[in-house]
């Protein structure tokens, strides 16, 4: 507050920046991770009262499969190796898959019959507009984001090193 104050800034303008700049991190993750996508379609499907549970390696063989199937037998050279490569990948991916409404999380008391998670889908809770979207001619538009299907920092053959996907713009509905 000093700073802000000795800088002649609005007070929270400091605070708005930083969770601003770790959104964009966030972002940053999802968009390079063609996983989370595959993650973010699957979590759909489930609801915290009907959420998916199982382990890692369950999660893995699900997700490996339907990859296999979008891609006529064939995985990404990006996909994660084992289910331990996965677990890690979601660990560091949590933050910013549940700010698109993913929730990963361990199941409390799961290490009797082995180490359980679960996995849905939850509405995102929906921040005030930070930056320009104040303004009259600012960005907030109504639309909401998802992750790519595929990392936006995968080549592309013939045509750079530069993936041309970004995050996918969904429209909000009325009733957000």
């Amino acid at each position: 507050m000093r700073v802000e104050r000795a800088l002649g800034l609005e007070g929270g303008s400091i605070k708005g920046a930083l969770e601003a700049s770790s959104d964009e991190g966030g972002t940053t993750i999802l968009e390079a991770e063609r996983l989370s996508s595959c993650v973010y379609l699957f979590a759909r499907n489930f609801t915290k009262a009907s959420r998916w549970e199982g382990s890692v390696t369950d999660l893995y063989n699900t997700l490996t499969e339907r990859e296999k199937e979008k891609n006529g037998g064939r995985l990404p050279r990006d996909w994660p190796a084992n289910p331990k490569v996965l677990s890690e990948k979601l660990a560091l991916m949590q933050t910013s898959l549940r700010s698109v409404g993913v929730v990963w999380e361990r199941v409390s008391n799961s290490n009797k019959k082995g180490r359980k998670y679960c996995l849905y889908y939850e509405e995102p809770e929906r921040t005030p507009p930070r930056g320009d979207a104040d303004d009259k001619e600012g960005d907030a538009d109504g639309e909401d984001v998802r992750p790519p299907e595929s990392g936006i920092d995968k080549g592309n053959a013939g045509r750079g090193t530069q993936g041309t996907q970004h995050f996918l713009i969904v429209q909000r509905s009325e009733r957000d």
